[in-house]
């Protein structure tokens, strides 16, 4: 469930971000230089939203040390979160510029690794209705293996989820 649990907190921050908010930054630490996500790397968002629409967002990370929040690294990049939690394996992508700047939905991808890139769920819309979406997920929901059950266990609780890939950029 972890995985799930990880989307809907880094959802809740994302919309404190779209407010403005959200306090103090933990120190930097230090990330493994064999991590498969680092500072300075471009990923590019591959997706169809629930209602069918082609999605490809660019995410072109600054060269900052990311920071470590438990055993998530979160990375600076200009349109949105970026974390990376190397021991589950997974990656959550967040596009919020466009709806600050002019309106347009949220896209946010909560993937898990297969070999270099990251396969996952695309949750498309306002930042508000994806939040109540996925406050219909119970706590014991179950564990997703893969990302083909991260978008059937999302969509078995009504959120109206479509499929990402996170690549990196060579």
């Amino acid at each position: 469930m972890r995985p799930l649990l990880l989307a809907s907190s880094l959802i809740a921050l994302t919309s404190v971000a779209l407010a403005g908010g959200g306090g103090a930054r933990p120190a930097p630490a230090t990330l493994p230089g064999t991590a498969l996500v680092q500072p300075g790397q471009t990923w590019v968002m591959t997706g169809t939203t629930a209602a069918g629409q082609p999605v490809q967002v660019k995410f072109a990370l600054t060269r900052k040390a990311p920071e470590r929040s438990g055993t998530d690294w979160n990375f600076d990049a200009p349109n949105g979160p970026f974390t990376y939690s190397p021991d589950e394996g997974t990656l959550f992508a967040a596009d919020i510029l466009p709806s600050l700047t002019t309106g347009a939905p949220v896209q946010l991808c909560v993937a898990m690794f297969d070999g270099k890139e990251a396969r996952g769920a695309l949750l498309s819309g306002r930042m508000d209705d994806i939040d109540a979406q996925m406050e219909q997920i119970p706590d014991d929901a179950p564990e997703p293996k893969n990302a083909a059950e991260i978008v059937r266990i999302l969509r078995s609780y009504g959120v109206a989820a479509g499929t990402c890939t996170l690549k990196r950029k060579s």
